[in-house]
């Protein structure tokens, strides 16, 4: 029996959410350190994209919604810089942007009420937003951001919708 798309998504966010929130909080509770590129480090070059500074994320506001309102379509930057980040581990996949249904969203918004409430402050303290894409070459993507050289303790999560909409 196929259940219908619908009742998937909640927990699929949900449980993407946590997982999200867990390899956000390794990396947010790390100390930064310098982005200067090294040879030991060939991806050392994302680090100065502009989808990968902070300053980026907050020249648009995104940071100004409330978290479960935190949910938009990806900017070109963006996209640029997941293509790049493909590209540099050999993935053929190239993102696309995704509109955002009115579904997807309420769905996304349930799943963060769903948070227990210390998580969710937590995460509304770290997550700039969530982006969705298509063709992303995997369910979601994580990354932190870049601030003055270093790494913040911000984050991005990007989620690949038509994945998530499969049964």
């Amino acid at each position: 029996m196929v259940r219908p798309v619908r009742s998937l998504i909640p927990a699929g966010l949900i449980f993407l959410a946590l997982i999200a929130a867990g390899g956000v909080a390794a990396v947010f509770l790390r100390t930064p350190k310098s982005t200067e590129p090294t040879e030991t480090d060939a991806r050392a070059g994302l680090r100065a994209h502009p989808a990968r500074q902070v300053s980026f994320y907050a020249g648009k506001d995104f940071e100004k919604a409330p978290l479960e309102r935190r949910i938009f379509e990806a900017p070109p930057e963006l996209l640029d810089l997941l293509t790049k980040d493909n590209a540099s581990f050999g993935f053929a996949a190239v993102p696309k942007r995704a509109e955002l249904s009115q579904e997807f969203m309420e769905n996304f918004e349930l799943a963060i009420e769903g948070m227990p409430a210390a998580v969710r402050s937590w995460v509304a303290e770290k997550l700039v937003g969530v982006f969705v894409v298509s063709d992303l070459g995997s369910t979601a993507f994580t990354d932190s951001l870049v601030e003055n050289g270093a790494e913040a303790r911000k984050g991005i999560l990007v989620l690949d919708a038509t994945v998530l909409s499969q049964s």
